[in-house]
């Protein structure tokens, strides 16, 4: 997630989203690759898409685990953390 924002929303592209580096099982640290991410929390598919995300406060633990064919890390406290906005147009 940028720096500095709250919102941001971007295109994943087919097949990315099981390679970027995630922490959480969501939230997911704000430093967590967005794409990876969405996979992992089955907003997006193989095929990539369209995502948005929210920036909300940190977690004190952040527990990792597999979800649609995406490892994600355990983590420590982090400063903010990430959320998909499921409401977003697509």
């Amino acid at each position: 997630m940028p720096s500095g924002i709250d919102a941001y929303t971007c295109a994943c592209p087919a097949a990315k989203g099981a390679t970027g580096r995630v922490w959480g099982y969501g939230p997911y640290t704000a430093d967590s690759d967005i794409c990876s991410a969405a996979r992992h929390a089955g907003n997006i598919e193989e095929s990539g898409g369209t995502v948005s995300v929210l920036r909300i406060q940190g977690l004190d633990r952040y527990e990792g685990g597999k979800s649609n064919g995406v490892n994600t890390g355990d983590w420590q406290a982090y400063s903010s953390s990430i959320v998909f906005d499921w409401n977003a147009p697509e």
